[in-house]
């Protein structure tokens, strides 16, 4: 690239040119590791995450894919992310969700990088030996559904009495939720007068037929909670938002409620008391900043739970459905049409996963 430089610049330029050039101006690197791909949940806590780190570090974000690949070729991915690890030198790593901390928790473990994990579905200590320290420490994720569903049940139809919430994973198989306590290995439950009654598959098929007969089967509404494991009969991976929950809100006869940020958009669910990965994000850089800066490098930092929600509604959603907000909820409540960008997806981008 060409520079036009005048005679009364040229010696500012020749400056800005050394300065630009100068080790000394580089900044320090963090290596973020997603357990997954370029999906809605990993795209807002990295946004959380950058508005805290952003300014000051440079962010080199590894993806291990773990959703679609096969075991041999998530190793494979684990060691090109242990080897960009070692190349960067990164002064703190991010590992975001159980893989990347499964994964590469323990060899960090015996390093003296900082390291920040966050999206921990489990105890971390399935994984790691000690999970806090001076350099090490993170965020465990702990949504409450039964507080969630009672804080939205207002907004059901009226006269609503069953509700159909489904799953990919059977409680218990995460550590995520309280969803064991509420089923207690049970299929149905009752909250707050409500009969819901969850059931879970990995078939994308069988999870299209429960939708699309959710009406005639008597319920009310449908919440869902993880939809990120599911593949078709040909063993095609879903995309969990721009091809599970598009199609949902296409065809679902019912309105769609759900847990997560991640859910809920102009073309996805119509809200929730939801969990945000925003606020993770935030969170998980306030606490690499705390690594990285911290007064006392021998401080034990224990583990944070996030169990934090909020009100969070897609308008476009709300309006199809005809569903209005009491005022002291709509006080509270933010809309995911403000964060529009976030939730634009390129089918070309899937080429070999499901997408609408």
């Amino acid at each position: 690239m060409g520079c036009i430089v005048t005679r009364s610049g040229r010696g500012l330029a020749l400056i800005g040119l050394l300065l630009l050039g100068s080790p000394a101006l580089a900044l320090p690197r963090v290596l973020v590791v997603h357990s997954w791909h370029d999906i809605l949940w990993d795209r807002l806590w990295e946004q959380g995450l950058n508005s805290q780190l952003a300014a000051r570090f440079e962010l080199v974000r590894f993806d291990l894919d773990a959703l679609r690949l096969a075991q041999p070729q998530l190793q494979q991915r684990v060691e090109q992310a242990w080897t960009q690890y070692q190349t960067l030198a990164p002064a703190l790593v991010i590992l975001g969700d159980d893989v990347a901390l499964r994964e590469l928790g323990p060899r960090l473990s015996d390093t003296q990088t900082p390291v920040v994990y966050l999206g921990i579905n489990h105890n971390p200590r399935k994984y790691l030996s000690k999970t806090n320290g001076p350099h090490f420490t993170g965020i465990i994720e702990r949504p409450l559904y039964e507080r969630a569903i009672r804080q939205i049940a207002q907004l059901f139809p009226e006269r609503s009495t069953r509700v159909l919430l489904l799953n990919d994973s059977q409680p218990g198989e995460e550590d995520v939720t309280d969803l064991m306590r509420i089923f207690g290995g049970n299929p149905s439950a009752k909250i707050q007068g409500l009969t819901i009654d969850l059931k879970v598959t990995r078939s994308w098929e069988q999870w299209q037929q429960w939708v699309l007969s959710s009406a005639e089967d008597g319920y009310d509404v449908l919440l869902f909670d993880s939809r990120y494991r599911l593949r078709n009969q040909a063993g095609t991976y879903v995309e969990p938002e721009a091809g599970v929950v598009r199609w949902m809100s296409q065809f679902s006869p019912l309105p769609l409620f759900s847990f997560y940020e991640d859910s809920v958009g102009p073309q996805l669910a119509v809200g929730g008391w939801v969990i945000s990965g925003f606020d993770m994000g935030v969170a998980a850089g306030q606490l690499a900043l705390e690594l990285l800066e911290g007064s006392s490098p021998e401080q034990q930092r224990f583990p944070i739970f996030f169990d934090q929600a909020t009100y969070l509604f897609s308008q476009t959603q709300l309006d199809r459905w005809q569903i209005r907000l009491p005022d002291a909820i709509r006080a509270q409540a933010q809309f995911a049409e403000h964060l529009h960008p976030a939730y634009q997806f390129d089918c070309a981008s899937y080429s070999a996963s499901i997408c609408y």
